[in-house]
């Protein structure tokens, strides 16, 4: 078998850093809208997540995130680039956490899903740098 990574590139380009396209959404209580940058082709993507309210989020429930691009203005030939699952501790009144991922065909369009354990309340600030 051949060696399959084509796309090369680093997540955080290490020439400047600065993203292609920058997304803060404010007080997300479930799966986001797809978002569409517009741009064709893009190559990695870094998502910071801070659930700042349990709402009914509690000790032993999971938590997981998920980020899903695609090719078009939708999210047309999905492609789960990053993940991140986790369990509420007693005592937490918070959760923050990032996720870094790359897409091996290029993506245009995103959107991060989210599964809380028995579809209990969350509200979570999001920020996405894409390149």
């Amino acid at each position: 078998m051949a060696f399959g990574i084509t796309n090369k590139a680093d997540v955080v380009p290490i020439s400047l850093g600065i993203p292609a396209a920058h997304k803060e959404l404010a007080d997300q209580t479930a799966t986001t809208s797809t978002v569409d940058t517009t741009i064709v082709g893009l190559k990695w993507a870094k998502v910071r997540v801070y659930v700042k309210t349990f709402g009914t989020l509690a000790a032993a429930d999971t938590f997981r995130a998920t980020l899903q691009v695609g090719t078009g203005a939708a999210i047309t030939n999905p492609e789960n680039i990053a993940q991140w699952n986790g369990v509420v501790e007693t005592g937490d009144v918070a959760l923050c956490f990032e996720m870094y991922g790359w897409s091996q065909n290029g993506f245009q369009s995103y959107k991060l899903i989210f599964t809380a354990a028995s579809s209990h309340t969350f509200t979570a600030d999001i920020m996405v740098d894409v390149g």
